[in-house]
């Protein structure tokens, strides 16, 4: 492998865009469906008429405050057995497949109220001209409850399909909702959908200043779609054991049952990358949930664990929290999805203020009196408002806040959620406090941090070279490195690698973007090959309106790529104007100054079918490196949803205590166990981790303040706990 660089942090999030439509969304896993391969007209189960007219439910939104209505529900059963058609195959696979049509509606949904597909089974849906393709879910995405809800494809008609194999068991697979949207969520094909931009001017983008400090915080607001009808805002909360386990709190009023919660989909990480910037990837989901706890007609938030934990790629960050029902340090913020947009920031410089709100309990409301930025609306609801130590003191329900007149915003106390109520279905110390340590505030925790370490760019640019544009010969001509007269159709860099590695992403830095249409875009890709790119690994679609010339920009695979050997990292150009035109669009990637002819060249473009090395280009040989630069990462755990820890304590045994900086730590009971020991603050921050074997019980601690500390022992089906005193003599 070559030498790696400190070019730059690796900072998640950077830039995120829209995969090919093949690549995984809401945890899917590739593959294609076979609607390519033929003509035939599909059995067509038409649903026109079965509501009122569209736009008059478009013209009777009743909107709540924070819950954003786009969507009307049709109960069906649509199952394999009765409807649609059956076809085999030349492969011998067997495909079922329905066309499902409401004629006029901006956008469908489907729900599987029976899902459970055996091995080798896949599930896609997709629009009539494929444009748009979702899948291939697979039995990975089997749910205890038993059925699967899907985020809406654009448009009045969408094709489910069913593949199995010719021999083997058979799944369950049973429609049972279609969501019929009569509000336009979806723009062109590199907008992800219509909810971008539908906010008020007066919010402000978390990638704008105003959002800097809380670009850690940010990564825990997730965006919820419910029964692909209505919208609101979300956030993952961590648990005084760091545990990992997926809990999203909301508001109650969103998601308001079981059944709210399996047929919920969670987008992670819907942002602008940058300041007023362009739409976001809505491509990181998590579908389905287990709903644990609900306020009901006392407290308005909803307690949910999903259905898996969010992956490396989703950056997650599980919130801290204070529920000591202290008035809250300002500023205060909170970070939501109005109107469904992407993620915005709101502060109030000034604390809130203890208040009633509608029917819930009295005085268990926040008051903010008047935002100083931003403001919310439709779609924030559920949304955490955070203080000044950036921590989870309340969920939006209601305001009269809007663009205009940024007051009176009304958040659920999380100190009320605590314990208010003994009933555990009613609280949620009892999921977040699972062992009872009794703590009143807790910090965040980011159970990918140590992943994150193993994680760097590779590059063929040596320190102090100077990266400039080639300009192409003749008038116009373009650049060596992007769009050109003689239209140039794909430029790719060399990388050496001898070790098993995963890449999450690339940087790359055009020196100039030039754009007429929101479809003109490049396409990046990584290849396998040594002395030319050979197999496609990975690619996707990247909008030119989202790149910033002379900049690193980062583009994120939405998944992990693995890699082993050596590969090619690049970008095929998309020309939209004929041959011979003005170049109406352009892009072009920054390069090393020429070296000499005993420098290295890692550079090579595609050009009438051609892959040619920059040193090999007759009349213009140079020896050149692209400005691209891959991010590897060598360690990333796969996290699952933790059992559920016991709910009687398990004590720790630490003598002596108090003590100074070595202890004998034994499990009670002295059973013959091995884990992960952590010592920890009161407030949660982890400030020492190591294995544990009770074979060892000796432990040296670093140098501590005097103090009351925690130590916690984590086994897989146990968790222990004790209290230490830290005494300096």
């Amino acid at each position: 492998m070559i030498a790696k660089k400190h070019l730059f942090l690796i900072v998640p999030l950077l830039l995120t865009f829209l995969v090919v439509p093949y690549l995984p969304a809401q945890v899917q896993h590739g593959g294609i469906p076979s609607f390519m391969n033929e003509g035939r007209t599909l059995h067509v189960t038409d649903l026109t008429g079965l509501l009122p007219p569209l736009e008059e439910l478009a013209g009777k939104v009743g909107e709540e405050k924070g819950v954003l209505h786009f969507a009307k529900a049709l109960n069906v059963r649509l199952s394999p057995e009765h409807e649609g058609e059956w076809q085999v195959l030349p492969d011998g696979r067997q495909v079922w497949r329905i066309k499902i049509v409401y004629k006029k509606a901006r956008s469908l949904g489907v729900v599987f109220g029976r899902y459970h597909l055996a091995k080798d089974e896949k599930v896609f849906l997709y629009t009539p001209d494929g444009s748009t393709v979702l899948g291939a879910f697979t039995a990975s995405n089997n749910k205890p409850w038993g059925s699967l809800a899907v985020r809406p494809l654009p448009g009045d008609a969408v094709i489910v399909e069913y593949q199995r194999p010719a021999h083997g068991p058979r799944g369950d697979l049973r429609i049972d909702r279609v969501s019929v949207g009569y509000r336009d969520i979806f723009g062109n094909a590199l907008t992800k959908d219509r909810f971008f931009g539908a906010s008020g001017p007066c919010n402000v983008d978390i990638n704008c200043p105003e959002g800097d400090d809380w670009q850690e915080d940010k990564r825990s607001v997730v965006r919820i779609f419910i029964n692909n009808v209505e919208l609101c805002t979300g956030v993952l909360m961590n648990t005084a054991v760091n545990d990992a386990r997926p809990y999203v709190l909301s508001a109650g009023h969103g998601i308001e049952d079981a059944d709210d919660a399996r047929n919920a989909v969670f987008v992670f990480g819907y942002e602008s990358p940058r300041c007023g910037g362009p739409d976001g990837s809505v491509l990181k989901s998590i579908s389905g949930a287990t709903l644990v706890a609900r306020g009901g007609d006392h407290l308005d938030f909803t307690l949910v664990v999903l259905s898996e934990v969010p992956p490396f790629t989703y950056y997650p960050y599980f919130a801290g929290w204070d529920v000591s029902g202290n008035t809250p340090a300002p500023p205060t913020v909170t970070i939501h999805h109005p109107q469904g947009d992407v993620k915005k920031i709101s502060v109030d410089h000034d604390a809130p203020v203890s208040s009633d709100y509608d029917i819930y309990d009295a005085n268990t409301f926040w008051k903010i009196l008047q935002w100083d930025v931003g403001t919310t609306e439709p779609g924030s609801s559920g949304a955490p408002l955070f203080d000044a130590h950036h921590r989870v003191v309340g969920t939006l329900s209601g305001g009269d806040a809007h663009c205009g007149s940024s007051v009176n915003d009304y958040f659920q106390k999380l100190s009320a959620m605590w314990d208010t109520y003994s009933d555990t279905t009613m609280q949620l110390k009892h999921w977040l406090d699972p062992l009872d340590f009794g703590f009143r505030f807790w910090t965040g925790n980011d159970p990918y941090v140590t992943a994150a370490k193993s994680c760097d760019t590779l590059t063929n640019i040596e320190d102090g070279e100077t990266l400039i544009l080639d300009e192409y010969p003749g008038v116009d001509g373009g650049y060596w490195t992007g769009h050109n007269v003689d239209r140039t159709s794909m430029y790719a860099e060399q990388f050496q690698n001898d070790v098993y590695v995963t890449m999450t992403g690339l940087y790359i830095m055009p020196g100039k973007v030039i754009y007429d249409s929101p479809s003109d875009h490049i396409t990046v890709k990584v290849w396998k090959g040594s002395s030319q790119p050979s197999e496609l690994v990975v690619s996707k679609e990247v909008p030119l309106s989202a790149f910033r010339d002379s900049v690193w920009n980062f583009i994120d695979f939405d998944t992990l790529v693995p890699l082993e050997g050596n590969f090619f990292a690049g970008f095929e150009l998309y020309y939209d104007n004929a041959a011979g035109d003005p170049l109406t669009d352009q892009f072009a990637v920054m390069q090393t100054e020429a070296r000499s002819n005993y420098g290295k060249n890692t550079a090579y473009y595609f050009q009438k079918d051609v892959w040619t090395a920059f040193s090999g280009t007759p009349g213009h040989s140079v020896y050149i490196s692209l400005a691209i630069s891959p991010v590897m990462c060598q360690e990333i755990p796969s996290l699952s949803v933790p059992s559920t820890p016991e709910q009687r304590e398990e004590r720790l045994l630490i003598f002596p205590n108090p003590a100074g900086n070595k202890v004998t730590v034994v499990p009670e009971g002295l059973p013959a166990i091995k884990g992960q020991l952590s010592l920890l603050d009161l407030t949660g921050k982890l400030l020492f981790e190591r294995p544990y074997r009770s074979d060892e019980p000796r432990v040296t601690l670093p140098t501590l303040k005097e103090g009351l500390y925690l130590i916690v022992l984590r086994t897989p089906h146990r968790l222990y706990r004790g209290k230490l005193f830290i005494q300096q003599r």
